[in-house]
């Protein structure tokens, strides 16, 4: 069990597949604006910094 560094809570990190393209876009954002470790966020955040990215707000 690994505990996401945005919302402290405990996931389960088994599954390295993305389950959406929300969860893609979060990936590749995250790696492109961020100097730490993107295996620290949980799916549901790496989905909310795709579905930012997509809004438009990642700028």
């Amino acid at each position: 069990m690994k505990t996401c560094s945005s919302c402290c809570r405990p996931f389960d990190d088994d599954d390295p597949v993305p389950k959406n393209p929300a969860e893609v876009l979060g990936d590749i954002f995250h790696k492109s604006v961020s100097t730490t470790n993107d295996s620290d966020l949980c799916p549901a955040c790496k989905e909310e910094l795709g579905m930012l990215s997509i809004m438009g707000f990642d700028k």
